[in-house]
């Protein structure tokens, strides 16, 4: 950008907010553009005489030119007054809650200047609509860590520059064509005086006139939003709406079709790529399964507890060889096709800098996880959340949802319901297994139970007990029972989403035998099964986990029961249950007992075989102790001494320990052709994807009904699964969001 260009008008309105005022005029005279401007101040009669007394001392100070209306006449007509004052110059409009930096303004001009037909420019803004950045249509914070001079810095060294045509231009910061200006007339006060859809029909009518309006892909702005217009903001935006849709009838599926299409993906994905690049934490990538669960629970508490200290990456299988990589920020992934090598998965792990890996999962990259292991070649951990490594069910249950342990050979019911993966022997699976645990520099389990089950199977494998992180806050509470009124039911409670192999079987009959026999309780399944229940079981159906308190304290069970029966490795429904502080009854089976040990009114029970003595030893735990005790609070606290005491400080004291940026050159960047070809299944999947999980809860609606429950029964309980996951990888409870 030459000095010698003709001059263009920056012009701010300045109604209210002196901070952000004050923050965004600092801004323009501290940016270091070549481009000759005038800046055209214009107050417009705003509450806060501090706010004017401000402008007039910088005025004075600064040389700017500083308009005052005499009355207030609204956002839009001072706009138009700022646009008439020189008649010849283009101009750029800055919201006066906006920050910017560097050479912003060059940038945006080169970008207008790329074509003659461009009318409006816009930026990338953290709060800009479909200019938002890193989230489209969100207004984002500031990244952490990030100022806006480092963030439009990255921009600029790091975006390929380009001109993305959009729909409409977004107010905040907005470059406006004098040509354009002149050919389509000022805005259109007389609609939109007080601000808000006054640019969106301004472009509109330039768009008919064959005027392009584009996003430059290389400036980022800093937008606070919601200074100037207060609360009257959502009126401002009904209004505008309306008065788009009826001038411009194409108006929302012209703006909903760019959203789907999201051209400028690519670009915030490689500006994502190079903050990956530039950040100073080590990043660590995530691998794991796509099933959802406890997995899933686990891997964002990692994040949440460590993120001052590390940078994550999630990957997770989308088919058998199609991995997808999720960045910190929701909706920024790509897509790495295994079937033609790792290559572009290596580069990408390159270019940020990876690590270390953290393998949560193997269960759907069974086949590839190997060479991406030889190929990446890193460091890499394991935490054990089943028993999949053993022989590929992850439960060790048979057909009937109970606990079987393979045998010495790895032999045993439990291959029945899960076949050995990869087609292999139980013995091929072992020792392929085997090699991925030993490789690994530590394998993490979060119990005794798990590390002493597979010590049986892998004894050469070094295992690091860790409690997971949340486990911290769950040490030292106050167990409550609630009281028992008079002639009052005792309610019994169970939690989570319940297969086979955690009970729903066992909780159907136990609560069906105790209604035969009137017996004063009730059993509440909050959460659903992996099929309708009996009405003897109240079941409320399926929850986010930030509902579960809510719902805990409306049903205000007498206790909590586990009718687990396969050994949990850890656990999360139990964690909300001693969050609660409420008396649990669990078998003595996988981390229960370990959790448990010394916690009042928490009995831990073998497994039983019939109904009948699970009912008795229910009954005998409520009628001695709920009812004896009910009303009562008893403190507790988890002893943490002993040989187990580095166990509940291995993520705080011992996890980041050993791990390190690399030492080697950073890759070459990715271009936006090799982003969008990392993208390529995104668009299709999520389609695809959109139209299985809807025909899978019409499927589940009608299950629901009475007889299509009694025929569902009839169906073998694989063939569902595997219909289920044909239509949806998630859990039911996450396709309720």
């Amino acid at each position: 950008m030459s000095a010698g260009s003709p001059p263009i008008d920056v012009i701010v309105p300045v109604y209210d907010g002196l901070a952000s005022v004050a923050a965004c005029l600092e801004s323009v005279f501290a940016a270091t553009n070549n481009q000759v401007f005038e800046l055209v101040v214009i107050w417009d009669c705003g509450p806060d005489p501090k706010l004017y007394d401000h402008l007039q001392a910088l005025q004075q100070q600064r040389g700017f030119t500083f308009l005052e209306n005499t009355e207030n006449l609204g956002f839009v007509q001072t706009v138009n007054r700022g646009m008439c004052l020189h008649s010849e110059r283009d101009v750029l409009l800055l919201n006066s809650d906006t920050v910017v930096a560097n050479d912003w303004l060059d940038r945006m001009l080169t970008c207008a200047q790329s074509d003659p037909h461009i009318a409006t420019v816009t930026p990338f803004s953290n709060n800009a609509e479909i200019c938002s950045f890193p989230e489209i249509c969100k207004e984002n914070t500031l990244p952490g860590g990030w100022t806006t001079t480092q963030l439009d810095a990255l921009f600029a060294q790091q975006v390929t520059p380009a001109a993305i045509d959009i729909p409409t231009a977004i107010g905040f910061c907005m470059f406006i064509r004098r040509s354009a200006l002149a050919q389509l007339g000022d805005f259109d006060a007389a609609t939109f005086a007080r601000g808000y859809g006054e640019e969106n029909d301004f472009c509109r009518r330039a768009a008919a006139q064959g005027w392009r309006n584009v996003h430059c892909s290389d400036v980022f702005v800093l937008h606070v939003g919601g200074v100037s217009f207060g609360a009257e903001k959502m009126t401002r935006v009904a209004h505008a709406m309306r008065v788009l849709d009826e001038r411009y009838p194409d108006y929302h599926a012209l703006v909903h079709d760019y959203i789907n299409k999201d051209p400028a993906k690519s670009y915030r994905v490689q500006a994502a790529l190079a903050m990956l690049s530039a950040t100073d934490k080590p990043v660590v990538l995530i691998l794991t399964h796509n099933l959802g669960g406890g997995t899933e629970r686990y891997v964002a508490d990692l994040q949440q507890y460590l993120k001052d200290q590390l940078q994550f990456i999630v990957m997770r299988p989308v088919t058998d060889r199609l991995l997808e990589m999720r960045l910190p920020w929701q909706g920024l992934r790509l897509y790495f096709d295994l079937s033609g090598g790792v290559q572009s998965l290596a580069k990408t792990c390159r270019q940020i800098g990876v690590a270390r890996l953290h393998i949560q999962h193997m269960m759907g990259i069974e086949a590839s996880i190997k060479s991406l292991l030889d190929t990446l070649a890193l460091p890499y951990d394991i935490t054990l959340h089943d028993y999949f490594f053993i022989n590929g069910n992850p439960t060790l249950t048979d057909k009937t949802g109970r606990y079987q342990p393979p045998g010495d050979a790895l032999e045993g019911d439990s291959e029945q319901r899960y076949p050995v993966p990869l087609s292999m022997s139980p013995e091929q699976w072992q020792q392929y297994a085997g090699t991925i645990l030993a490789g690994a520099e530590r394998v993490i389990t979060p119990s005794r139970f798990t590390a002493e089950l597979y010590a049986r199977y892998f004894p050469d494998v070094d295992y690091q007990l860790a409690y997971h992180p949340t486990w911290q806050g769950q040490r030292d509470s106050v167990v409550t029972i609630p009281a028992l009124q008079q002639g009052e039911k005792l309610r019994v409670a169970v939690l989570g989403a319940l297969g086979l192999e955690k009970g729903a079987d066992i909780l159907e009959g136990v609560a069906k035998l105790a209604a035969s026999q009137n017996l004063p309780i009730e059993f509440h399944l909050i959460g659903y099964a992996y099929r309708p229940l009996s009405s003897a079981v109240i079941t409320h159906g399926p929850y986010q986990e930030d509902q579960l308190e809510g719902l805990l304290h409306e049903i205000n069970p007498h206790c909590v029961w586990f009718p687990c029966q396969w050994p949990e490795t850890y656990s999360y429904t139990l964690s909300a249950c001693l969050r609660a502080g409420l008396p649990v009854i669990a078998p003595d089976l996988g981390a229960f007992a370990e959790r448990l040990e010394g916690r009042p009114f928490s009995h831990v029970f073998p497994v039983f075989d019939n109904v009948a003595t699970w009912l008795d030893e229910l009954a005998q735990f409520l009628e001695l102790d709920i009812a004896r005790y009910a009303g009562r609070n008893y403190a507790w606290r988890q002893d943490e001494t002993g040989v187990d005491q580095p166990a509940y400080r291995f993520y705080e004291e011992s996890y980041s320990a050993p791990i390190n940026p690399p030492q080697a050159e950073a890759e070459q960047p990715f271009t936006i052709a090799e982003i969008d070809w990392l993208l390529r299944h995104d668009p299709a999947q999520s389609a695809a994807n959109g139209r299985k999980e809807s025909a899978l809860g019409v499927l589940m609606k009608l299950r629901a009904l009475p007889i299509a429950r009694h025929c569902a029964r009839l169906i073998p309980l694989e063939w569902q699964r595997g219909l289920k996951r044909k239509l949806s990888s998630r859990p039911l409870h996450e396709l309720t969001k």
